[in-house]
């Protein structure tokens, strides 16, 4: 049960870590699609 409890804490943890990069990897899209489209509006 003890293994199984960290075991499963484990798990929780790569998954929040991998909703937190894929924000930060979502933001920085956003982020690089925004400054194209303004450097390519601005031209």
């Amino acid at each position: 049960n003890y293994f199984m409890k960290k075991a499963t804490r484990k798990i929780r943890l790569k998954q929040a870590f991998f909703l937190w990069l894929r924000k930060i990897v979502i933001c920085f899209l956003l982020i690089k699609k925004t400054s194209f489209c303004c450097n390519y509006s601005s031209k």
